[in-house]
C-alpha cells in the first residue's frame, strides 16, 4: 500500500497485517492446542477483514506466551500438529503467515523458531 491509496492495494504492492493479541499463559498441551486454534481463527478473521491481505504476522511468543517453561510436553516440532494447522490456515485463506514456536531441540535447549508459510502451505523461511 502507499500513503495515497488509503486501503487500496498499490500495483505490485504487498498488504501486511500485524496482529496484536494478549499473550497466553501456557501450562499444558491443552493450552497449546487452544492457542493454536485461536491463532488459526485469527488468520481467517484477518483475511476476511482485509481481502487484499498478503501476509499476516503474529507476535513472537504468540503460541507459547512469555513463560520460560521448557517442558517437553508443551514444545512443538516442525512436523507437529501446530505447524500443520498454521499451514492449513494459510492454504484455506490464501495468505502467507509469520508464526513463532518454541521448537523441541533433541540436543539441548529449545529453539525460538520463526516460520514464514506461504499461501500453498510451504515453509518459506525458518
Amino acid at each position: 500500500m502507499n500513503g495515497l491509496g488509503g486501503l487500496n492495494k498499490s500495483p505490485n504492492g504487498v498488504v501486511i497485517g500485524l496482529v496484536q493479541l494478549k499473550l497466553p499463559e501456557i501450562t499444558s498441551r491443552a493450552d497449546i492446542t487452544r492457542q493454536t486454534e485461536r491463532i488459526v481463527a485469527m488468520v481467517g478473521k484477518a483475511k476476511r477483514g482485509m481481502a487484499t491481505l498478503d501476509l499476516v504476522v503474529f507476535p513472537e511468543y504468540a503460541l507459547h506466551g512469555l513463560s520460560m517453561d521448557i517442558r517437553d510436553e508443551i514444545l512443538c516440532d516442525l512436523d507437529g500438529p501446530e505447524v500443520a494447522a498454521f499451514k492449513r490456515a494459510c492454504i484455506e485463506h490464501t495468505v502467507w503467515g509469520c508464526f513463532s514456536i518454541m521448537e523441541r531441540n533433541p540436543g539441548g535447549m529449545p529453539y525460538n523458531a520463526g516460520l514464514i508459510i506461504d499461501d500453498a502451505g510451504a515453509l518459506q523461511l525458518y
